[in-house]
């Protein structure tokens, strides 16, 4: 099997670099392979990421000064 774990904020990213993670599973069945495909920043990527969704949440509602 092979699984792409991309999230939609990392399409026509210019710093994507896949990381491949492949594991061979050897069971009743014979050997199954799972592969993995996602990109070696997702971990940074995703903490940016919560950060702009806090700061949006605060931001909602926020009309400015009125004058």
């Amino acid at each position: 099997m092979i699984r792409l774990d991309v999230r939609d904020y990392c399409q026509d990213c210019p710093k994507f670099e896949a990381d491949v993670d492949r594991r061979i599973f050897t069971g009743p069945q014979g050997r199954i392979a799972e592969t993995v495909v996602s990109c070696e920043w997702s971990d940074a990527c995703r903490e940016i990421h919560k950060m702009f969704e806090k700061q949006n949440d605060k931001c909602q509602g926020f009309m400015g000064p009125t004058f």
